[in-house]
């Protein structure tokens, strides 16, 4: 399991819950098995550029805005990994 693709599942999973959506809800709106979007909010699938955008447009997201919130965790994340060494 890459750490892009835990820190993206985060994110996926994070938008979900502000918005109070389903598992299904979002795998409806964004054309998917509700098994798909589990898989990638636990980090265990790496979607397809097509895949993140459906994912962007259900979540009410622009795509930049998804790919700017995956950089901010990123970074937040690696600062706290070099800070606790």
């Amino acid at each position: 399991m890459e750490i892009e693709q835990v820190i993206f599942g985060e994110i996926i999973r994070n938008r979900r819950l502000e918005l109070n959506i389903s598992q299904e809800n979002l795998a409806l709106k964004a054309d998917m098995d509700r098994s798909y979007v589990s898989e990638i909010e636990r980090g265990h699938k790496n979607p397809s550029l097509s895949k993140i955008l459906a994912l962007a447009t259900a979540l009410q997201l622009k795509p930049h805005e998804l790919f700017y919130l995956f950089e901010e965790l990123s970074y937040k994340k690696q600062k706290n990994n070099h800070q606790s060494m």
